[in-house]
């Protein structure tokens, strides 16, 4: 698999969008799922199974919003090539690079994100096996760290930045129960939704380079 060529930081910020718009009915079940169940999780925090469920109803969610993408936004026409636990796998081996990178030192694991940014577009929408998958997303990304750490960087600031305006907001006008907890978990869907659009941004940014 070929770099990226003459890549620009817009091309996955719109790739993002499109694929966000084309599975704009997911987008919103996300959105809801999301909110309610981590306002349930923080509501009862003393009762261990809410969190397992908690836990699984995102992975759960994260998954469809994934395959949902890939589909409905033209990377994977003929359907996505594999299922949930392929999706468990990908997502335990970033977790697991991105944790190593954090023991060593805080670049190491900002470095491995990006250069694996790609990892579930090629894992999920693509033959081959998990190796295939790190690999095609390392030799995509070569040569374009700073390109896609922008595309990435730049959401995540507008993201904490609207988090922060918003929250104080909500403490302040909010006087429903739980309002300021549903409004500060519906901007952690969003924010979660946005990255792993993002991610899918540079998949699709890069096939179109091959």
């Amino acid at each position: 698999m070929a770099g990226l060529k003459l890549y620009e930081t817009i091309d996955i910020w719109s790739e993002a969008r499109r694929l966000l718009v084309s599975a704009k009915g997911t987008l919103g079940a996300y959105l809801v799922i999301m909110t309610l169940s981590e306002t349930v999780v923080d509501r009862f925090p003393e009762i261990v199974p809410v969190g397992w469920a908690g836990s699984a109803i995102t992975l759960f969610m994260s998954y469809w919003l994934t395959i949902n993408m890939l589909y409905f936004g033209g990377l994977a026409p003929g359907g996505v090539q594999k299922g949930l636990l392929a999706f468990l796998g990908l997502t335990f081996l970033y977790a697991i690079v991105i944790g190593l990178g954090w023991v060593a030192l805080v670049f190491p694991a900002f470095y491995f994100g990006i250069r694996f940014s790609a990892v579930l577009g090629y894992g999920m929408g693509e033959t081959g096996d998990f190796r295939d998958a790190f690999g095609r997303s390392w030799n995509a990304t070569k040569g374009h760290f700073w390109e896609i750490a922008g595309a990435l960087f730049v959401p995540l600031v507008l993201s904490v930045i609207s988090f922060s305006i918003i929250g104080s907001w909500a403490d302040k006008s909010l006087q429903v129960p739980l309002g300021p907890t549903i409004m500060s978990n519906f901007f952690a869907a969003a924010t979660g939704a946005t990255l792993i659009a993002m991610g899918l941004g540079v998949y699709a940014a890069a096939r179109t380079r091959v």
